[in-house]
């Protein structure tokens, strides 16, 4: 919409006239498998009232609503292939600082809770947004200013609004919330590999330093932080110091971490070649036989919590409820469907994090 406003001529009073020879100018840029012959069949000139909101700066309220009656959207999935209309419905929350500000352009004030049948001044920003499966793309369909947590009924609202105009949701991914820390205070075997390698110029697992160890630098989790402690090279580096000092019950902690590391892959999967496919029968059988193992041995791992009681911790849930998903969701794609590969990382929340990633450079 932008673009085409500023094609457009200012009338006589100062307003801008949308002019129909905008629309291909629009479009030029456009890759050439989605240019059409005719632009403005496939590309709805927006409404006056759309238009008028957006050039007094205001913000369109009851975003779900647009999901479903947006012309654009509509036409846009019409020319779909079935395939193509296969999609995940990702949210996250971001933390923002709790404040409530004037904006001059809307005459309004903004920072309150949005989501609704909830009150207050809103400290997270909730996003939902909609990507593709066997297509690279993605589209934000709704966001909240919020103060609690996702009420499921606005799921279920965007679900039906995403259906309506012709997609299918498949699934939903979003995180566990707050992983619990407790558990790193039991990290003594890392600590003594941290230790061994110290000093040494070829160090077996380079990544892994002591910062990874202490968890007061895990109120801002990362996933390179996480992948610098669960990878290969600390796996092989523990069962190296479990032989030098005699320790065998390393052996059980450096286990575990080649576990993790070879289930990390195969849940974000990128590419062709460690995507889940049946065209190697052997290979899928002892990937899917791998998938199941991991769930045996989360749903028995027993963790200690601060109060030297074992408990069940939000990081077993989360790995049983995805590794169980992925695996409901390879039969549907890869037996039903017939898809020649699934890519795991479609279902990951990678593209809200890409959303929010400059807002974090930021602050």
């Amino acid at each position: 919409y932008t673009l085409m406003l500023i094609n457009g001529k200012k009338t006589e009073d100062g307003s801008r006239k949308l002019k129909h020879n905008a629309i291909p100018t629009v479009f030029k840029h456009v890759r050439a498998k989605h240019k059409r012959k005719n632009p403005l069949e496939r590309f709805p000139i927006p409404k006056k009232k759309k238009i008028s909101c957006i050039e007094r700066g205001e913000v369109v309220e009851n975003i779900l609503n647009e999901v479903n009656k947006s012309e654009v959207c509509t036409t846009e999935v019409n020319a779909m292939k079935i395939h193509e209309k296969e999609c995940v419905l990702i949210l996250d929350e971001m933390s923002i600082t709790e404040s409530v500000d004037y904006d001059t352009s809307t005459s309004s004030y903004y920072g309150v809770v949005t989501l609704p049948e909830h009150y207050g001044q809103a400290n997270h920003a909730l996003v939902f947004m909609l990507g593709g499966i066997s297509t690279r793309c993605k589209q934000t369909v709704a966001y909240y200013y919020t103060g609690s947590s996702v009420l499921k009924n606005i799921v279920l609202s965007i679900i039906k609004y995403t259906e309506e105009i012709g997609l299918k949701v498949n699934s939903v991914t979003s995180d566990m919330g707050a992983i619990n820390q407790a558990m790193w205070k039991y990290s003594k075997h890392l600590n003594k590999l941290v230790d061994f390698q110290e000093g040494m110029d070829l160090k077996f697992a380079y990544k892994l330093t002591s910062e990874h160890l202490d968890e007061k630098h895990f109120n801002k989790m990362k996933v390179s932080r996480a992948t610098s402690v669960m990878n290969h090279d600390v796996s092989c580096g523990l069962k190296f110091i479990a032989s030098e000092i005699k320790d065998d019950s390393i052996l059980t902690t450096a286990r575990f971490i080649g576990i993790v590391d070879k289930w990390f892959p195969l849940m974000t999967s990128r590419n062709p070649g460690m995507a889940l496919s049946m065209k190697n029968d052997k290979v899928y059988n002892e990937t899917i036989t791998f998938l199941n193992e991991v769930i045996e041995i989360f749903n028995g791992l027993k963790i200690l919590g601060q109060t030297e009681k074992i408990s069940w911790k939000p990081i077993q849930s989360g790995v049983i409820l995805s590794t169980t998903s992925v695996i409901n969701l390879q039969n549907k794609f890869l037996l039903e469907k017939k898809f020649d590969f699934l890519m795991t990382s479609r279902f990951t929340q990678d593209c809200l994090e890409n959303l929010f990633f400059p807002w974090y450079v930021q602050n």
